[in-house]
C-alpha cells in the first residue's frame, strides 16, 4: 500500500487519525434495548473536489526538502456522505455482510443523520441515528451521497462523468484506507466512530488567467458567455453487464476511475469561474481520467480583452491525467505589438503550487 508523499505538488502525505469510543453526550431518545447508537465524525478529505481559494505558498516546499506532511482539508458544510457498514473485521472484507448504508450531512468534524435524494441533495436535515447490535463492524464513506447502485459482484457503485466529483476512502495510501473500526458492547451504548480521511476519485483541472498588475495595456478580463472549451475529454463508460451503469465502486481495494487509451472525443463547456475580475480570470472542473499521450485535450479560451473578443488556445498532450490528482495551468495576458498574447508560466508538476490552492 502506498504512502501518501508530497514531493512538489502531486504526492501527499499525512496521519490518518482512527478513533473510536463511548460518546460523552446522551442520546436524547431511548437507545433500542440490546442495540448500540453509532455516531460519527470525520478528518475531512485530501484534494478537496473544488478550490477553497486560499494561499498557502509558504506551506509549499522547494525541491529538495525533505517531504512534509500534508492535513487533509476541511469538508465543506452540507456536504452529503454516505456511511456503508459492515459486519465483521477489514481482514475479512470478502466475507463481510453489509449491513447497510446511511447517509449524513456534514457539520464542522460531525456527521449529521438525513435524508436524501437520488442527487444527493438534503430533503430532511435529521434522520433516525444508527442502532447496531453488539460485534465487529467496519465501515467506509463516500460523498457526494448521490443514487447507489450494486456493481455485479454486490460492491455498492456510482456512474461518475465529466464535471461530477466524488470523494471517497481510497486503499490507494494507508491514510485514505477505509475501515474504521469498532468493536460494539453493551457496556457502551454510544460510540463515536471517527472515519478515515476521504480523497477525491477523479481528476481536476484549474486554470488561472491574470495580467500583471504594473501592465499599462491590460484593463480587463472578462470570459465570454459561451464560456471555456475543453475537448478531447475521455469518454464516460460502463462497467455494468446487466442493470444499471456504473463505472466506480466503493470496495477494497478501492476502485478508481480508469484512462482508457482512446474514445477521447468529448466537449465540455466551463461557464461559471471561481473568480472574475479585471485582472484575474479563474475556473475549474473535475474530469474523468482522460489519457492524453497521443491524442491532445485541447482548451480554448473565450474571452474578451479591454472588452475585445479574444481565443486562446492550449493543446495538452503527452501527458495522463489520474484520479485523485489535481492539474492547474497558470497563464499571463498581456498586449504584444497590438495583439493579445497568452503566456504559460507554469504547470502543476513544476511549479509550486499546492494540490489544495
Amino acid at each position: 500500500m502506498n504512502k501518501i508523499k508530497r514531493y512538489s505538488v502531486f504526492l501527499l502525505a499525512a496521519a490518518g487519525l482512527l478513533a473510536t469510543g463511548c460518546s460523552k453526550e446522551k442520546s436524547e431518545a431511548a437507545v433500542p434495548e440490546g442495540m448500540v447508537q453509532v455516531n460519527f465524525c470525520q478528518e475531512g478529505s485530501f484534494g478537496a473536489p473544488f478550490s477553497d481559494l486560499k494561499t498557502a505558498k509558504e506551506a509549499v516546499p522547494t525541491r529538495g526538502n525533505v517531504p512534509e506532511p500534508y492535513k487533509p482539508g476541511p469538508i465543506a458544510d452540507g456536504t452529503t456522505i454516505w456511511v456503508a457498514v459492515y459486519k465483521g473485521k477489514p481482514t475479512e472484507m470478502e466475507q463481510a455482510e453489509v449491513v447497510t448504508v446511511k447517509s449524513y450531512r456534514v457539520s464542522g468534524k460531525s456527521l449529521m443523520p438525513c435524508k436524501v435524494d437520488d442527487n444527493g441533495v438534503v430533503t430532511h436535515e435529521y434522520d433516525t441515528p444508527l442502532y447496531l447490535e453488539t460485534g465487529d463492524y467496519f465501515f467506509r464513506a463516500l460523498g457526494p451521497a448521490r443514487k447507489l447502485v450494486e456493481d455485479d459482484h454486490g460492491h455498492f457503485a456510482l456512474s461518475i462523468d465529466n464535471g461530477e466529483w466524488v470523494i471517497a476512502n481510497d486503499e490507494r495510501y494507508e491514510e485514505t484506507a477505509g475501515n474504521a473500526v469498532a468493536t460494539l458492547t453493551k457496556e457502551c451504548p454510544d460510540c463515536l466512530v471517527t472515519l478515515k480521511p476521504l480523497i477525491n476519485q477523479t481528476a481536476r483541472l484549474k486554470f488561472t488567467l491574470y495580467s500583471a498588475e504594473d501592465d499599462p495595456f491590460v484593463h480587463s478580463l472578462k470570459m465570454q458567455p459561451v464560456g471555456i472549451e475543453l475537448s478531447g475529454l475521455q469518454r464516460h463508460y460502463d462497467k455494468s453487464t446487466t442493470g444499471e451503469p456504473w463505472n466506480w465502486t466503493l470496495c477494497s481495494p478501492a476502485d478508481t476511475l480508469i484512462a482508457y487509451p482512446g474514445n477521447k472525443n468529448v466537449l465540455m463547456y466551463l461557464q461559471e469561474p471561481l473568480i472574475s475580475t479585471n485582472d484575474r480570470f479563474v475556473i475549474e472542473t473535475p474530469i474523468l481520467p482522460t489519457d492524453a499521450m497521443s491524442t491532445p485535450l485541447v482548451v480554448l479560451f473565450n474571452m474578451e480583452v479591454n472588452g475585445n473578443p479574444t481565443q486562446f488556445e492550449m493543446m495538452l498532450n503527452r501527458k495522463v491525467f489520474r484520479a485523485g490528482y489535481s492539474y492547474h495551468y497558470r497563464g499571463r495576458v498581456a498586449i504584444k505589438d497590438g495583439v493579445a498574447a497568452l503566456d504559460w508560466e507554469s504547470v502543476s508538476w513544476s511549479a509550486d503550487i499546492p494540490f489544495f490552492d
